[in-house]
């Protein structure tokens, strides 16, 4: 039987017929309302699982890139360190030819007495000695020859002490021009390479010499595997050039790449993470077997290396190995089946290498995974556990108020349908109880009573009144009908409202689970991004305590150094100078001078060393004053006055003596004597220098303009460098190359900031610096 036929049934009373419409309403509404809060709850389910996995997909790729960056300037710092040496022996070896004075050929290694002719006229020394020494046969035994072995022998002084605290080293060595050799350590070169071996012709030397390096920097061999069993190794070639233009040779430094293959295996990486190492051209230098697996989908084959990733890597990566060609740093995301890899990169500046991170996506990304399934969970405990049964509770609630409320409007209405058969069946002593309500039931009921009482009066008069009693039936009847019909619509006046009232329940019931459901979600995120930024807070707190640990460490290793440097060297300062006045030989006298300039020079560097390493040292503090520009100005250019009249120097102070400055008065006399003794030094005779000053609002900017020989271009962005030296002043024993440094840490110190222009060579230098203004003088 349909819906239809149903409430048409005859034989169903008005009271079931109310009873069925509001269940089936009710059932109808609460699966509505029941299918809106699941759609609803699933949907703020999944956008908040969406925008919590992108912001720790953000959050890991940043990770990653910075964990990726630092591993490589560490690593970066190995190969620097390298290159440093490199210069360093680069560098002894031209104080040695330059320096016949000190590095007296022959008097500490005589050729004629270590070296001797081989079976092929090649000429080497003994496997007993400290270093190999070789020449080929095709270059002979002349008085250049000789002078190279016995003067670069001065090596044996400093190189076994570099061996000894640089495990990675293997071997020190250095080729001329001559084709002469020294190798560290001994290995008995002359029975291992060829008599004719030239080592002018070897790659590492080609690579450093004049034609192929005209900027004269430590150049960098490709990769190569070890034939002795030293594992990877990479050569560091470092070009020796005496009287600044005159090509001497080269010097090599064999380096494994242990240190950095250990960086690699300890470093930290989330889950099952890893590093490799791939040269710019795209060749693998370090790649463990996981790599060789996401990379190329297969196991290393045994001895492989430098393999080109750009031909045989999968197709997925191709961008990836771009980016790198192209970018310093960078991160993305690659997918081999099924398997999502977070992937950054960063570039070592000395090499070109970029060193890569590879990490599984799902091991970052956990929390969101198991984020997923606990929202998910918590959704089905929602809707089963908790809308669903609420709402058949509602329906039996409302199937119960129903049921009674039904009961007590249908309770008078049955009385009076059962009084009227009774009055049908002739029974006129019927009388319904006076009802308690005065609505239109109860008026209905008064009424019926009331006919019934004039109908008792009026039944002895029936007959006589039957016209009048008809009419007065109907109009009863007619009355009867209109009060009926104004029950009914009051019945259907009450229904509407029970259910507006219902619609208006569910509805304040749907909004306040929907926003317990949002607060719910938004704690879940809340918590999970507190517990994020609280990791990487820690983190970022460990690493910049580990940094400040390191610069302390760096500072007390500078100030003790200085201390153990200087202590000795003024002493034997004096001691120089005693001997010297009391020495009469005139050669000998010039032997002391040259000592006595090396060691004020040592004893200047040492010194200029600790002041910046103070500046730059973030414990040093100033002793701020305000003083009078002019007069700082007027006692470092009185303190140089002779060096001044000696160069026949004019000096213009254009400085007003109303200016004032807030400075360190020591700190600001240090940092205009270095620049005027810096302009005295590369101005020629007759020339001019002008001070002059600009007041700004919270500033005075300051130039120092001299008429020298000026800067060029390439000098200007290295002029502030530390141990940096133009070509002109290479070998000047009065410059450290800390000078202008020195006075850019003072500048900066002071708040301000430093600069320099030139037009170029012959056209003089302006020094600008800006410092902070004091008080108005009035």
């Amino acid at each position: 039987m349909n819906k239809k036929n149903l409430f048409r049934n005859k034989n169903l009373s008005l009271r079931l017929k109310f009873i069925l419409l509001v269940i089936l309403l009710t059932a109808i509404l609460l699966a509505s309302l029941s299918y809106l809060a699941s759609s609803s709850i699933y949907g703020m389910g999944q956008s908040s699982q969406d925008i919590s996995a992108g912001a720790l997909k953000d959050q890991a790729g940043e990770y990653l890139r910075q964990v990726t960056q630092d591993n490589a300037q560490k690593n970066d710092l190995i190969l620097s360190g390298i290159q440093n040496v490199a210069e360093n022996f680069a560098g002894y070896a031209t104080e040695s030819f330059e320096s016949p004075e000190i590095f007296v050929p022959g008097n500490y290694w005589d050729a004629e007495e270590h070296l001797f002719s081989g079976p092929e006229e090649q000429y080497l020394n003994s496997e007993e000695e400290l270093a190999s020494a070789f020449s080929p046969n095709v270059s002979g035994m002349n008085d250049e020859v000789v002078r190279d072995h016995e003067v670069i022998a001065y090596l044996d002084f400093v190189v076994p002490h570099v061996q000894e605290n640089s495990p990675d080293i293997v071997a020190i060595y250095l080729g001329t021009e001559r084709d002469v050799t020294r190798y560290y350590p001994n290995i008995n070169l002359g029975a291992l390479v060829p008599p004719d071996f030239q080592v002018t012709q070897r790659p590492w030397y080609l690579s450093a010499n004049v034609e192929n390096n005209f900027e004269r920097k430590v150049v960098w061999s490709p990769v190569y595997v070890d034939a002795t069993g030293q594992g990877i190794m990479i050569t560091a070639a470092a070009p020796v050039y005496i009287n600044d233009d005159e090509f001497l040779g080269v010097v090599g430094i064999d380096v494994t790449l242990g240190a950095i293959t250990l960086n690699m295996e300890t470093a930290k990486l989330p889950g099952e993470g890893y590093f490799f190492l791939i040269d710019d051209g795209g060749h693998s230098i370090i790649l463990p077997e996981e790599g060789y697996n996401d990379l190329m989908g297969r196991s290393s084959e045994e001895g492989e290396f430098a393999t080109n990733l750009t031909s045989e890597a999968r197709p997925e990566f191709t961008s990836f190995l771009d980016n790198i060609t192209t970018e310093e740093n960078g991160f993305t995301t690659v997918e081999i089946n099924g398997t999502e890899l977070f992937i950054a990169f960063s570039k070592m500046d000395n090499t070109g290498w970029a060193l890569v991170s590879v990490v599984k996506a799902e091991n970052i990304l956990q929390s969101i995974t198991k984020l997923q399934d606990e929202m998910h969970e918590a959704t089905n405990t929602l809707i089963f556990g908790s809308i669903l049964p609420m709402g058949f509770v509602i329906l039996l609630i409302i199937i119960i108020v129903g049921s009674l409320l039904t009961n007590h409007i249908m309770k008078p209405v049955r009385k009076l349908s059962e009084a009227a058969q009774h009055i049908a069946t002739g029974r006129w002593d019927v009388e319904i109880a006076n009802p308690v309500s005065e609505d239109e039931i109860g008026q209905l009921s008064n009424s019926f009573n009331f006919m019934i009482s004039e109908l008792k009066k009026s039944r002895t008069e029936l007959e006589k009144y039957s016209i009048d009693l008809e009419k007065k039936i109907e109009g009863r009847t007619k009355e009867l009908n209109e009060k009926v019909i104004k029950l009914t619509k009051s019945e259907a006046a009450n229904l509407s409202i029970l259910e507006d009232l219902n619609e208006t329940i569910a509805n304040l019931e749907k909004a306040e689970k929907e926003i317990k459901e949002r607060n719910m979600d938004l704690k879940v995120a809340h918590e999970k991004l507190s517990s994020l930024n609280k990791d990487l807070e820690e983190k970022v707190k460990e690493r910049t305590t580990e940094v400040e640990k390191l610069l302390l460490q760096k500072d007390e290793f500078i100030g003790q150094l200085g201390h153990d440097l200087k202590n000795p060297l003024n002493p034997l300062v004096n001691l120089l100078r005693v001997l010297e006045e009391r020495e009469h030989d005139s050669e000998t006298k010039k032997i002391f001078e040259v000592v006595n300039r090396n060691v004020e020079y040592m004893r200047n560097l040492v010194v200029k060393t600790i002041e910046l390493a103070r500046l730059n040292s973030p414990n040093t503090e100033l002793t701020i004053n305000e003083t009078n520009l002019l007069d700082e100005v007027n006692n470092v250019v009185e303190k140089n006055k002779l060096a001044l009249e000696g160069n026949n120097m004019k000096i213009n102070n254009n400085i007003d003596g109303n200016i004032i400055v807030k400075a360190d008065k020591l700190r600001i006399e240090e940092l205009f004597d270095n620049l005027i003794i810096n302009a005295i030094k590369y101005s020629k005779d007759m020339g001019t220098i002008t001070i002059d000053a600009k007041e700004d609002k919270d500033f005075v900017t300051v130039s120092i303009k001299d008429t020298g020989i000026g800067i060029t271009e390439e000098q200007l962005s290295h002029i502030f460098d530390e141990f940096y030296k133009a070509d002109e002043a290479r070998h000047d024993f009065d410059s450290s190359g800390l000078g202008l440094p020195i006075c850019k840490r003072i500048v900066e110190k002071h708040g301000g900031k430093i600069w320099v222009e030139s037009p170029g060579e012959g056209g003089g230098t302006t020094f600008y610096f800006t410092i902070p203004t004091g008080s108005k003088t009035k």
